[in-house]
């Protein structure tokens, strides 16, 4: 897989983390996939290889906080965010070789903002 398939996988995943897959949640993973590219036929083999317990290559610095912040903005959909999702998330940071110091102050602003819509300038000025 791709690294930006690798990285639709993960949302799919991370999704999944609370036991219920959100229509909103479905609806932001199909919007990104689509904004990168992935064709629905691809989707079917994303979903397939979506448990696999590997994290997304790093691509590059500026698309790898996108995709953090992508991440972000999915846990926040269902305005609950778990202890499981927070733990996939640093593990997300850490694959795509984020400072884990940043990663968890990215983290714990989407915590307390969570019902607000997020800053897209502002999580990355926490992650950078």
């Amino acid at each position: 897989m791709s690294p930006k398939h690798e990285q639709i996988a993960k949302l799919i995943q991370l999704a999944k983390i609370d036991g219920d897959l959100d229509h909103k949640e479905i609806l932001l993973i199909y919007g990104i996939a689509h904004k990168h590219g992935v064709q629905k036929f691809q989707m079917d083999e994303i979903i397939r290889k979506s448990d696999s317990n590997t994290y997304p290559r790093s691509i590059d610095r500026d698309e790898n906080i996108r995709f953090f912040y992508q991440s972000l903005i999915l846990v926040t959909v269902d305005y609950k965010i778990s202890e499981e999702e927070i733990t996939f998330l640093e593990k997300i940071g850490k694959g795509l070789s984020l400072d884990p110091t940043r990663v968890k102050k990215a983290i714990a602003h989407v915590i307390e903002n969570k019902e607000t819509d997020l800053d897209e300038t502002e999580i990355v000025a926490l992650i950078q």
